[in-house]
């Protein structure tokens, strides 16, 4: 099982969550994959059926398009 985030556009939606390189997913032995390659290490603790889990992914905000008029 994994829970995770990917680019939609890329993901074929036949493989699991993670075989893409720009698909990312925690999966139930506490191994972050991406790229269908595993961490080295468990970043965080395995997880089973019936636990509860949260996904926050954070993204860099766009720089800000300033408008300037041209001058006359």
């Amino acid at each position: 099982m994994r829970l995770g985030f990917t680019c939609l556009e890329d993901q074929d939606l036949e493989l699991p969550l993670g075989a893409h390189p720009r698909s990312y997913a925690y999966s139930s032995t506490g191994k972050v994959v991406t790229g269908s390659k595993y961490s080295a290490t468990k970043v965080a603790a395995p997880f089973e059926a019936g636990d509860v889990l949260g996904a926050l992914i954070q993204l860099k905000p766009p720089k800000p398009v300033f408008l300037q008029k041209k001058p006359r």
